[in-house]
């Protein structure tokens, strides 16, 4: 339960000052790395190592195309390398799900749906034909801001139910 623990933490403090520290992920990485190596539980480091990359690699596109925070990316990491294979990557699959119904739900009380889906679009087309390149400007990025640990608890969470 470290990784919910760590969650609920994070979502705690976002709550409150709409940001999660950046030392909290990093912090939950090492001990994560640590606890897993030593004692060889949920198959060791290698585990832990192969859940925070997946766990990364999947919320680095989203990252990349500003929906999500560097902060954000690394606690689902931190949350990965926690629960290793496979439930930390299902995690992060979940947290996006959570993620996406979140910011639709706050897009639509808020009335901005048809901006924000637009939004999204744009971003998406642009990442998609970029490729980098400086001579396309990236597009703005929708007003609508969700406290994104409170979707990596859900994940985590409903990663928790498959864990047993």
């Amino acid at each position: 339960m470290p990784a919910l623990t760590l969650v609920a933490v994070a979502t705690l403090i976002e709550m409150r000052t709409r940001r999660v520290p950046r030392i909290l992920p990093r912090i939950a990485l090492v001990a994560a790395l640590a606890v897993h190596g030593l004692t060889g539980e949920d198959h060791g480091l290698i585990g832990s190592a192969l859940g925070l990359a997946i766990a990364w690699a999947l919320l680095m596109p989203a990252w990349f195309v500003g929906w999500l925070r560097g902060r954000d990316v690394g606690l689902v990491a931190a949350v990965g390398a926690w629960l290793g294979l496979p439930f930390g990557p299902l995690a992060a699959v979940a947290t996006l799900v959570f993620g996406a119904v979140l910011a639709l739900v706050s897009a639509a009380r808020r009335g901005v749906m048809p901006g924000s889906l637009w939004g999204a679009a744009g971003l998406a087309a642009w990442a998609a034909t970029s490729r980098g390149r400086a001579s396309m400007p990236q597009p703005p990025a929708s007003s609508v801001q969700i406290p994104f640990s409170l979707a990596v608890l859900a994940g985590a969470g409903a990663s928790l139910l498959f864990h047993g």
